[in-house]
């Protein structure tokens, strides 16, 4: 997503971020920016936001993942996969198995520097397990 921002914004915005926690907390819903039937918790930190969404199985819940920080016009990129991995226990998911879908060209949307994750309800058949857990 594309947006214009003053630096007076962008310093606001940073100030706020420093008063978050270093890890995921819930935000009340009556903080929340917009309502979504679809959407359960939305997740701050001062680095990261996580919106989490209900999804038809095999899925629990997609996490749809951004920073909190803008880089230009975008909020900015760059997040890892141990990033994803935290945030999806901090979520209280990390038990389970989530899933990074790369679309066909034809469904691609690319609006805002944003990662989602669809939890599963149930181990993928296709994942690299650790057998040093047994």
């Amino acid at each position: 997503m594309t947006f214009i921002t003053t630096r007076e914004q962008r310093r606001q915005l940073a100030r706020e971020n420093m008063k978050q926690p270093a890890v995921l907390c819930e935000v009340p819903r009556h903080e929340w920016p917009t309502a979504n039937a679809k959407q359960l918790r939305v997740l701050r930190s001062r680095d990261f936001l996580v919106q989490e969404f209900h999804e038809p199985a095999p899925a629990l819940v997609r996490l749809s993942v951004c920073k909190t920080t803008v880089q230009g016009q975008r909020w900015q990129d760059g997040i890892t996969w141990d990033d994803l991995q935290r945030l999806k226990r901090e979520c209280g998911y990390g038990d389970a198995d989530a899933i990074e879908i790369f679309p066909a060209d034809a469904d691609m949307v690319n609006v805002a520097n944003m990662r989602h994750l669809w939890v599963m309800s149930s181990p993928v058949p296709f994942a690299w397990r650790n057998m040093n857990n047994d």
